[in-house]
């Protein structure tokens, strides 16, 4: 309710245009919260034929001006943005005309966009990116800065956590009873993904998959457990906790997860952890969903076989729903070179059989020494490591008639201080080791460090 106090003072004409203000004022709020009327019908109106996806949807309010009636009426509109899937959606407006030349507020509702998506951008011929934690891109400070670098180096790509081992999506993915385990760190991915594509950033999620400490606790009955205590889930040297990844109640949870966060914009899913697990008594694990096929075809190919048949099942549902979607895996460095599945399932022919991309963490530091015949730790290495890796994956997947294009590396550019013998990095051994990617024959790499703090010195500038 406006109250308007008249003072005998007033003239007529000051009266009449407090009159006219006022009523402009409730006319102009009331469109406003007749669109928003209009727009919650429509999506409700849309909520059953939307229903299997309606997670994806999001509405996002880009105000060119600072909320407040007031301002709204100075300043100019209110822009709304519906998104959905892949298709982009232009702006839908609410706007005010010049005043100056009308005797009154002339308010105008452009067309209802209902377009949903938020749109992809094409994988680069060469891609070269660096990870972002969640954290990271939660602060303004510390992701412009990694936008910074894309910016001015020849970096292309971000790889962004979407959900780490703690098993939490990182953003508010959708309803709870899908998406039981989330923290809203990233509150305005959206709008992040967007500005990247702006700055034709191709935008990656990574999304953890068989080490997930919550699923493990909430659901027991699918995680790896304590062979001399079934009752008791297994944990590694480090207190982490792994599901069985036979367990195919779980697989559907990470189609899920993996299905959103390409719906919200992301233009690439990299799958990390598709493995069983490494670091603890490894002569203690019971697997409730895998052990009677790894007890029945062997250790090495009972492990390879479930490995197998989670990765048909995960990349056919993500094309089944998302035909244009990209899809990446990462695997353990030495995969490239060994010929057994290193005790967690990893052969690199499968892995390149069905995803887009294979990236092997060839990372010097985590090498034996003896690999290379040279004295001393393969950490002091990193051109002849990377170069011989990647050789060897060619090898392998020209040997299997597969595309060695979809080898791209992780690169480290980290310094191991918690590895015997280690090596200080910085941009002379990142450049050494992306030469070397070069030279081995392929031209995509990306780059770790778990603190997001990297060697822009190696980094050609653009």
């Amino acid at each position: 309710m406006v109250v308007v106090v008249y003072n005998q003072s007033m003239s007529k004409n000051a009266l009449l245009v407090i009159l006219t203000a006022t009523c402009a004022f409730a006319f102009l709020y009331w469109e406003i919260q007749t669109h928003r009327y209009d727009l919650w019908q429509a999506r409700t109106a849309n909520a059953a034929q939307y229903d299997n996806m309606s997670q994806s949807l999001r509405i996002e309010k880009k105000q060119n001006t600072v909320n407040g009636i007031s301002d709204l009426v100075e300043r100019g509109c209110v822009e709304i943005n519906i998104t959905y899937d892949n298709q982009t959606c232009s702006t839908e407006q609410t706007c005010k005309q010049t005043l100056a030349n009308t005797d009154y507020y002339n308010m105008r509702l452009q067309p209802l966009c209902m377009d949903f998506g938020s749109g992809h951008i094409d994988t680069p011929e060469s891609v070269r990116g660096i990870y972002m934690t969640s954290l990271a891109a939660a602060s303004n400070n510390f992701r412009n800065r990694l936008i910074g670098i894309a910016n001015d180096t020849e970096i292309n790509s971000i790889i962004i956590d979407i959900k780490e081992v703690d098993g939490y999506v990182a953003y508010s993915i959708g309803e709870t009873e899908l998406f039981p385990y989330q923290k809203n760190i990233m509150t305005d991915i959206g709008d992040l993904i967007e500005y990247l594509h702006e700055q034709d950033i191709y935008v990656i999620a990574r999304v953890v998959l068989f080490k997930d400490k919550v699923w493990a606790e909430n659901h027991p009955e699918h995680a790896v457990l304590r062979k001399d205590d079934p009752k008791r889930v297994w944990t590694d040297y480090g207190g982490k906790k792994f599901i069985d990844p036979g367990a195919k109640p779980f697989w559907d949870y990470i189609v899920n997860i993996s299905s959103a966060a390409y719906e919200i914009g992301f233009d690439e899913i990299n799958a990390d952890y598709i493995r069983f697990p490494s670091d603890g008594n490894m002569a203690n694990t019971y697997y409730p969903y895998s052990q009677e096929k790894i007890d029945k075809l062997g250790g090495v190919d009972g492990r390879v076989a479930v490995l197998n048949e989670f990765m048909e099942y995960y990349t056919t549902q993500l094309r089944t729903k998302h035909p244009d979607i990209v899809i990446s895996a990462d695997v353990f460095g030495m995969v490239t070179s060994l010929n057994d599945d290193l005790t967690i399932g990893q052969k690199l022919e499968p892995f390149l059989t069905h995803f887009d991309y294979v990236a092997p963490m060839v990372y010097p530091s985590h090498y034996p020494r003896g690999f290379i015949n040279k004295p001393g730790h393969p950490d002091n290495y990193p051109y002849e490591i990377i170069y011989k890796s990647m050789r060897d994956g060619i090898a392998k997947a020209e040997a299997a008639g597969l595309d060695t294009d979809k080898l791209r590396p992780w690169l480290q550019d980290f310094t191991c201080t918690w590895c015997a013998g280690y090596f200080t990095y910085g941009g002379t051994e990142l450049r050494a080791q992306i030469q070397a990617t070069y030279d081995s024959g392929l031209d995509s790499w990306w780059l770790w460090n778990a603190g997001n703090r990297y060697s822009t010195s190696g980094l050609l500038k653009e």
